[in-house]
């Protein structure tokens, strides 16, 4: 990668309490790329999606989305860049698909300000993409499990870098 575009994550290590989780962690994502972590329970996927979204504060390493490091700004600017999509979430309130999608531009929004119809057609393109467009207008609260999957990690597609640490079925984008 050149020019500081993408994410690039050097020399992450995390611990949580007196137990190190993550050592030495590097690695490059280009735009527009798709990285996927594996390996086994408890080797520390979580902690280094966690890190990589801001949301731990590594021990040692940087990491940085188009040039910017994500652990020197402040909460607002950092979720105008990355999104983390958490394996569980429960929804009681009844917001539509198109509302939880919506929830992705929140950061890019004044403190007051109401989606402009821009970030209405991004949400509604989103949806599209990930052949969910139908449940744009259903209330979450009445989809099925398997339906409720699709909003959530879409939400994350419209942020400039997102970070799904999702179960297995979630959809993907067809960009």
């Amino acid at each position: 990668m050149t020019g500081g575009a993408g994410l690039v994550a050097s020399g992450i290590s995390a611990r949580l309490g007196e137990r190190t989780v993550l050592r030495d962690v590097s690695l490059a994502a280009a735009p527009g790329q798709c990285l996927v972590i594996i390996g086994p329970n408890g080797a520390g996927k979580t902690s280094l999606l966690r890190c990589l979204a801001g949301l731990l504060k590594p021990a040692t390493g940087t990491v940085a989305v188009d040039g910017r490091n994500l652990l020197s700004g402040g909460e607002r600017e950092r979720a105008r860049l990355v999104s983390y999509l958490p394996q569980e979430a429960q929804v009681v309130f009844p917001f539509t698909a198109l509302d939880v999608v919506l929830m992705g531009r929140h950061p890019h929004l004044g403190w007051l300000d109401a989606e402009s119809a821009r970030d209405v057609e991004i949400a509604r393109q989103a949806l599209e993409a990930c052949d969910a467009a139908a449940l744009a207008d259903r209330p979450v609260t009445r989809l099925s499990s398997s339906c409720w999957t699709s909003p959530r990690p879409i939400r994350t597609f419209i942020t400039h870098c997102g970070f799904l640490n999702a179960p297995a079925g979630t959809p993907t984008p067809a960009w």
